[in-house]
């Protein structure tokens, strides 16, 4: 009897521990999901990418539900995770991106994203066309970012003269398109205004360079 009673507890706590790690399992991925949410925000991303998001925080307070339905709050995290999808409307405004760290903690998250959607990270699988429309959605926002900075500080850099600093913020632009891609037509878009404005640099250069060789034969 002892034994049989011993082996009804042994089998309880066993259940009772299964629950537990699959609830952290779950709530490992809300914490992940929930800090590339907050990192991302004033990053202009797009609705469906967060809409996406934001299912997958509710399918995983759901799941949390399903496996202990008295978990305390749970009832109250699917009502506010809902309520910030039926309110989800068209993204917001991006912030300015200011400086170089801004724009490489931006990058940084976005790349997290992708990993993340690459990897499956996702609770609800979803299909192999439907991850690569994700990524070349997201990436074509990290090169918006990345090029509406450099653009920026490199019409900046030409008001004050330094015509060599902005042709370098050009060839960041291409050279991170160049590498990272995606290849669609929006960042080829991003890449004719880059070269199209390190052409005009570079001919307001030179004409800068004769000017300042003629006025030096004059003297």
């Amino acid at each position: 009897m002892a034994l049989f009673l011993s082996g009804i507890v042994q089998r309880h706590q066993q259940a009772v521990e299964a629950k537990r790690i699959k609830i952290q399992r779950l709530l490992r991925g809300v914490d992940l999901v929930e800090n590339i949410l907050f990192r991302l925000q004033g990053c202009h991303l797009p609705n469906e990418v967060e809409r996406l998001l934001r299912e997958d925080l509710l399918a995983r307070y759901r799941a949390v539900k399903k496996v202990e339905p008295k978990y305390e709050g749970i009832d109250e995290l699917l009502e506010m995770t809902e309520q910030a999808l039926a309110t989800l409307g068209d993204a917001a405004k991006a912030d300015e991106i200011t400086d170089k760290f801004h724009l490489q903690k931006l990058t940084s998250v976005i790349n997290e994203l992708i990993d993340f959607i690459k990897q499956g990270g996702l609770l609800t699988p979803i299909t192999a066309e439907a991850v690569r429309d994700l990524v070349d959605l997201i990436g074509t926002r990290r090169a918006e970012c990345l090029a509406t900075f450099h653009m920026q500080k490199a019409r900046e850099l030409q008001l004050e003269g330094d015509i060599h600093a902005a042709l370098g913020h050009c060839s960041a632009i291409k050279d991170y398109l160049n590498r990272n891609g995606p290849v669609n037509e929006r960042v080829k878009a991003l890449f004719r205004e880059a070269e199209a404005l390190r052409k005009a640099l570079s001919e307001g250069e030179t004409v800068l360079e004769r000017e300042s060789a003629s006025d030096s034969g004059g003297d």
